[in-house]
């Protein structure tokens, strides 16, 4: 859904300007834009936010936040009654 937002305002955005640009050199209204060439930027720019969104979340949950919580508090435990046990 966010893709598919993305690009459908970076479209409007780029077409408002590159409107604007086509009138001032070309006298045309319509901007050129090859379909192909569209459609690998916006698949370019899909799996680029895929590779950064879903394999950061996919390692971030890897484990159960719970047991991650537990286990770096039994460590921080673990190393303040070592200390203690030194002093």
């Amino acid at each position: 859904m966010v893709l598919l937002i993305g690009a459908v305002l970076g479209t409007g955005i780029a077409l408002a300007v590159l409107t604007a640009f086509s009138v001032g050199t070309t006298g045309a209204a319509v901007p050129a834009v090859h379909p192909l060439v569209y459609a690998t930027a916006a698949g370019a720019a899909g799996l680029l936010a895929l590779v950064t969104t879903a394999l950061p979340g996919r390692v971030a949950l890897r484990f159960r936040p719970a047991e991650v919580a537990t286990a770096k508090q039994r460590s921080t435990a673990a190393k303040h009654s070592r200390n203690e046990a030194r002093q």
